[in-house]
């Protein structure tokens, strides 16, 4: 109830009636609500559905009218002239830089947000697919007390990652992030001209504050 400033988010878990939705309510509840508790901005979280494209479509010409940014996930991009675009991080294989740069290319880069995506995903070398299995934080703190393995860092893929052999023999290339490397990927967005990054903590927990901090220490 006391919360104030920064950046309102409206999430939709996939069970939204889109169709009970007035637009022109929504877009009036929206810039309210920012205005009394001074947010910046609204997250327009919303899974991608043929009712969220159409909800985005009618309110995001509502709020740009009130001068109030959103936000929209990437594949609800199409719905919204002016929205700004959430891009993920993760990827498992060709080069980061290259990945944001894509995105500059269809959209100008002032509208581009990255959206920090934790990776860590377990793969069985030779790997004929770009989809590792993703390991929780248990899993990961298991292998790291079981192998002591040494990290090494991506530069292509801005990550680190480390490989390791099971008991069955099997060589397994394990592909993480840490703050270190969240930090650089913010700082890579941002010499592309992205115009926000987004650290959730239900993704990086109480590692979020490490993320900032070393940004600002650079």
């Amino acid at each position: 109830a006391s919360a104030k400033g920064g950046v309102m988010g409206i999430f939709d878990d996939g069970t939204t009636d889109w169709q009970s939705v007035d637009p022109a309510r929504l877009a009036r509840d929206i810039v309210g609500e920012c205005a009394r508790r001074s947010y910046g901005g609204v997250l327009l979280d919303f899974g991608e559905s043929a009712g969220a494209l159409e909800i985005v479509r009618r309110v995001a010409p509502l709020l740009t009218a009130r001068k109030l940014v959103h936000f929209v996930p990437l594949a609800l991009a199409s719905a919204s002239e002016h929205g700004k675009v959430i891009v993920p991080s993760d990827i498992s294989g060709g080069s980061f830089a290259d990945m944001l740069r894509h995105y500059t290319v269809r959209f100008p880069p002032e509208r581009l947000c990255l959206e920090l995506v934790r990776v860590c995903a377990d793969f069985i070398m030779p790997s004929y697919t770009a989809e590792g299995r993703p390991l929780s934080a248990a899993e990961f703190r298991a292998i790291l007390e079981q192998r002591n393995p040494q990290s090494y860092f991506s530069a292509e893929l801005c990550a680190k990652y480390f490989t390791y052999q099971d008991q069955a023999q099997q060589v397994h290339f394990l592909l993480h992030d840490d703050p270190s490397t969240a930090a650089q990927k913010i700082q890579a967005a941002a010499a592309q001209g992205y115009f926000a990054a987004f650290v959730l903590y239900r993704d990086w927990g109480a590692a979020s504050a490490d993320i900032i901090n070393g940004l600002r220490n650079v």
